[in-house]
């Protein structure tokens, strides 16, 4: 009797437990991702709103972050291909910044 429960309890030992897997605990993302994620959704914000309002082509324009203004935040949308230095400083640019309202996540108005 003693042989056959050892053996029982050996067998029982090695056998590969039968669980259901654990899921891993959720991590909390990191508050640079988090951020990260933000400026992410704004600049795709700035780049349908050019899409939409100047019909430019992905690739032709840079959007960058320049500046908080209040509630606001102020994106420069940088147009490679039509910026001079001539037509810059001529006010002839066509590059521009918009106000982006981060909560409602539109773009409130141009800026030159």
């Amino acid at each position: 009797m003693k042989k056959v429960a050892l053996s029982l309890v050996a067998g029982l030992l090695a056998a590969p437990l039968l669980t259901a897997p654990v899921a891993p605990a959720l991590a909390k993302p990191s508050a640079e991702k988090i951020q990260a994620q933000k400026d992410a959704q704004l600049t795709q914000v700035v780049i349908d709103y050019v899409r939409g309002a100047r019909g430019w082509m992905d690739g032709s324009y840079k959007v960058s972050l320049e500046k908080k203004d209040g509630d606001l935040l102020i994106y420069y949308v940088n147009y490679i291909d039509g910026d001079t230095a001539s037509n810059l400083v001529t006010g002839e640019g066509v590059s521009f910044r918009v106000a982006v309202n981060p909560v409602t996540k539109k773009v409130e108005r141009e800026l030159y």
